[in-house]
């Protein structure tokens, strides 16, 4: 198997803490007002860096969870433990998998014969499968507690070999993330870490999979500590939300689905305001290319923000 490079989520990170200075000014008597001032921005800029710091290392880490199943999986077919021809074996492997790990509850398999397997456990198990008695579509199954098919849901046209997780691998050859899209089950939006998979010769025989759904990303963030009067966000470069720590979803309700939220359209005042000051200050987000730290006022108040691009750090698939 190649190794693979760094994968960038081509994200930023993005934390405001707000400091009201007109409270804390005057606390020890003896300082001036200037020096006043510079204790209190001195110490909003130490906590809006540990708050940084803890967000990019919890976020890592809910990555590196995702690839670490992505290696355990290519290792295991590339040692010939697991034949992923082998659907049967395949969908007992991938069903004991899901139940390891609530931040991994959806993980398959797709080929290039256009074969496709999906284990998901969630609200309801179920199983997804196209293969050559079901082409061209797709059947989803209920499972019982036991991973058993229980009874057929639905059946619908699909071909994994278009879909944009599918096609993130294909081009890129090596471990990645897909885009975020519009997922086909509910429809909800979310990435997808994937894994090419290469037969002896170099082709490529399929790709292994895992979906993580924006509300995934959000729920996330809100578990991370951080203080009060701060919040922790993430979007994109094309300014569109990925998750927040706020109670705001990262998109709207459509009749066709789920419509991208972009940051500088949100109800919450500071991810509008900080998202505003970012865009005005470096012209766009794609200009950002270092950690930084910059302040900026809200109705007389002064607001400090820390952004850092987000790189996913996970090691090789080997």
């Amino acid at each position: 198997m190649k190794a693979s490079p760094r994968m960038s989520l081509r994200l930023i990170l993005l934390v405001p803490l707000v400091v009201q200075i007109s409270v804390a000014v005057g606390v020890t008597g003896w300082l001036s007002f200037r020096n006043g001032q510079k204790a209190v921005n001195d110490l909003a800029t130490r906590l809006s860096l540990e708050v940084a710091a803890r967000t990019k290392e919890h976020f890592q880490s809910f990555a590196d969870l995702s690839h670490l199943f992505l290696q355990m999986n290519t290792a295991a077919i590339a040692s010939g433990n697991l034949d992923p021809a082998d659907f049967p074996n395949l969908e007992r492997y991938l069903w004991e998998q899901t139940k390891l790990s609530d931040r991994t509850t959806t993980i398959y398999y797709g080929d290039e014969a256009g074969r496709f397997l999906l284990l998901k456990r969630e609200a309801e198990d179920l199983v997804y499968i196209r293969d050559e008695t079901t082409a061209p579509n797709r059947e989803i199954y209920r499972l019982d507690k036991g991973g058993n098919r229980t009874e057929l849901v639905k059946t619908a046209p699909y071909d994994p070999r278009t879909r944009p997780w599918y096609l993130a691998a294909k081009q890129s050859k090596l471990p990645t993330w897909s885009p975020i899209y519009v997922f086909t089950a509910s429809p909800v939006l979310g990435i997808t870490p994937v894994a090419p998979i290469y037969s002896e010769n170099g082709s490529l025989e399929g790709v292994l999979a895992i979906d993580l759904t924006l509300s995934q990303i959000s729920e996330f963030l809100k578990s991370i500590k951080i203080s009060q009067s701060g919040q922790v966000f993430a979007i994109e470069r094309s300014g569109e939300i990925v998750g927040s720590s706020t109670d705001e979803l990262p998109f709207t309700a459509t009749k066709d689905g789920q419509k991208r939220l972009i940051a500088t359209d949100s109800k919450n005042l500071l991810i509008r305001s900080a998202s505003a000051y970012l865009q005005n200050r470096f012209g766009s987000l794609k200009n950002i290319e270092n950690k930084g730290q910059f302040s900026f006022d809200i109705d007389g108040k002064r607001q400090f923000v820390t952004v850092a691009p987000l790189q996913d750090a996970a090691a090789s698939i080997g």
